[in-house]
């Protein structure tokens, strides 16, 4: 579970699309998605592995690992 810690207008809607990639900010890459309408924003590394979490599959409970196939 993550903790929301601050919120920060990043960007406009019309410029996030599904997963974005390559996205950085205060120097962590992140990855944004949009789900049910709600956008979320989440560091993009696997904080078990170090993966990228944008290479993962999201299903209903979260966002599938690549590397260790855990949510």
């Amino acid at each position: 579970m993550f903790a929301i810690t601050h919120y920060i207008r990043f960007c406009i809607k019309v410029s996030i699309f599904f997963v974005a990639r390559d996205i950085y900010f205060q120097g962590k890459r992140l990855l944004l998605v949009e789900i049910d309408g709600v956008h979320y924003s989440i560091e993009d590394k696997c904080p078990h592995r170090g993966g990228l979490i944008s290479r993962g599959k999201i299903c209903e409970k979260g966002i599938i690992c690549p590397l260790h196939h855990k949510i």
